[in-house]
């Protein structure tokens, strides 16, 4: 299980550890200095999508390997909070985010900051 707190950690649970009720941190990273608001993870038997995504009140979505626990890539998302990230189904090589700002952006993770270059950007329809 994973979590995104409000002092910019991102938490990582074990769920077989019988002490705290069955779960108990494996890992804990600091993010950002500013609230994570909300956490895609990663599916850890592609490379490319094995990255979880994480949003923040400062418009920024990260990219977070949990076996290294490093931030490998920070996007400007947004002018204000990223309040939900989402990738949509028929397209997983894509990601949705959305903003407090009143706008929706598209990723495309083939262009990402995964590989050292900058994303591509669109806006939503």
């Amino acid at each position: 299980v994973h979590c995104c707190t409000d002092d910019g950690v991102v938490k990582a649970f074990g769920l077989n550890s019988p002490e705290n009720g069955g779960a108990k941190v494996f890992r804990a990273s600091v993010i950002s200095e500013l609230p994570l608001s909300s956490i895609i993870v990663g599916d850890s038997r592609d490379d490319l999508l094995s990255h979880s995504f994480l949003s923040s009140y400062e418009g920024k979505i990260y990219c977070y390997r949990y076996d290294s626990g490093n931030v490998t890539g920070c996007i400007d998302a947004h002018q204000d909070a990223v309040s939900a990230l989402r990738t949509p189904a028929m397209h997983p090589q894509r990601l949705a985010s959305c903003s407090w700002d009143c706008t929706v952006r598209i990723w495309d993770l083939e262009r990402s900051p995964l590989n050292g270059s900058n994303p591509t950007m669109r806006e939503a329809s």
